[in-house]
């Protein structure tokens, strides 16, 4: 067990108990009831060693955990299934499968109004760019036809053409003198091309706020070009799985910004579920290790936006026992019987775990700071440099009524 403490005398009832400690520990309960079903066809009775890690090996060649205890037959049978591994095996032998296990990165899909680019992500960085040109090209325009207007309520300078533009955009508008061909012919392409811009961009934010969002991750490629940050579940079988030096793990290793995976990575099951809650992040697991706790702390409709993204393809996981255990051949054979019976079957689907269903509704929309966190930046830019701009539209305006002032000549001088 490596989430349950327990000692001897708590073990059989609560852990073969699903409710006890429901949806921890499963796959190593599941290994502990099949085998207690071996010791009632068998009629042979278990004496304990308890351990709480699988077990990896060290340095000087043995391991520790359960399959230390079995290398230095402290014990003769491991009732936790373990992957096949080739170092392993020249410690302990391998009865047979029982067992398959699936990694994989557990999400909530991204949704429009999750980040502090929420009013942005409607339209394209590309349209953004043309937007930011079509505004340059049409003050300059408008600072053109600006001499050739005559008078103006809005259009008299720089800033004048830069609010009119800006108003114009955001459907606002602003009362101005329109005598000229040509300025009719601006503001009606700047109003035309305003019009079916904002027309679409309302028209995304109102489905990003009413509408189920599509899947936009579906392959680790995907994820590992989004902006989700990953982390680990802390389970030896899962260290292990990116330790290979395939190019997926590579990329899994680049995104952790870790060469090789490292103690600080890993998290427990409450504290992964919390973060994958809060949004922007992918948890890397055993699939079914977290439903338990998805289903306490997720809602209905984020529950219907879990995903989830295989590394690699399932691998069997086996019981262990000694190395030339003289019980290999009964136990395979016992195994392979409770299979055709449908004993390990019937196992399964009682201690698996299965991925928690969409029941999908629309959860009330509550708009946090951080979508709107552009908006609050432009309005606390504005009003802090307002009293500087006007500290030196203030410094101006004095030097200019002083120079407009005509010099006094002295009493009784003529020229």
């Amino acid at each position: 067990m490596s989430e349950i403490k327990f000692n001897k005398s708590n073990l059989l009832e609560p852990l073969l108990d699903k409710s006890y400690k429901y949806g921890i520990d499963g796959i190593c309960r599941y290994g502990l009831a099949v085998f207690l079903h071996l010791s009632d066809m068998c009629n042979f009775t278990y004496s304990f060693t308890l351990n709480n890690k699988w077990g990896v090996q060290l340095n000087n060649g043995t391991w520790n955990g359960m399959i230390g205890q079995l290398q230095l037959r402290q014990t003769e049978v491991g009732l936790a299934p373990y992957k096949y591994d080739v170092q392993a095996t020249k410690a302990i032998d391998y009865v047979t499968t029982i067992n398959t296990f699936r990694s994989c990165f557990t999400f909530l899909q991204t949704k429009m109004f999750g980040t502090n680019k929420a009013l942005i992500r409607p339209l394209d960085y590309s349209v953004w760019a043309c937007l930011l040109i079509i505004t340059i090209a049409a003050v300059l325009m408008f600072r053109l036809v600006a001499s050739y207007e005559g008078d103006t309520m809005y259009n008299d300078n720089l800033g004048g053409s830069v609010l009119i533009v800006i108003a114009a955009f955001t459907q606002q508008g602003l009362p101005d003198s329109d005598e000229k061909a040509s300025t009719r012919l601006i503001y009606l392409s700047l109003l035309i091309i305003s019009f079916f811009t904002v027309t679409y961009y309302n028209t995304a934010i109102l489905n990003g706020l009413l509408l189920k969002a599509p899947n936009a991750i579906h392959n680790i490629e995907q994820l590992l070009e989004s902006e989700l940050e990953m982390g680990l579940l802390d389970r030896p079988l899962l260290r292990e799985a990116l330790r290979k030096n395939n190019t997926i793990t590579k990329e899994v290793r680049k995104k952790l910004m870790l060469g090789e995976p490292s103690e600080h990575v890993y998290s427990s099951i409450v504290e992964s579920v919390h973060r994958i809650k809060n949004g922007q992040f992918a948890l890397f697991t055993k699939d079914e290790e977290v439903y338990a706790e998805l289903l306490n702390q997720l809602s209905d409709a984020e529950v219907c936006t879990l995903s989830e993204v295989q590394v690699s393809n399932p691998f069997h996981v086996g019981a262990l026992a000694v190395d030339d255990s003289p019980y290999k051949e009964i136990f395979s054979r016992k195994f392979t019987l409770m299979k055709e019976r449908g004993v390990l079957d019937r196992q399964q689907q009682y201690w698996r775990e299965q991925k928690p269903e969409c029941h999908w509704r629309q959860d009330p929309l509550i708009v946090s700071t951080g979508p709107l966190a552009l908006a609050f930046l432009i309005l606390i830019v504005g009003m802090a440099a307002t009293p500087f701009v006007l500290m030196l539209e203030m410094s101006i305006h004095k030097i200019n009524r002083i120079k407009s002032i005509a010099p006094v000549k002295p009493f009784g001088k003529t020229d």
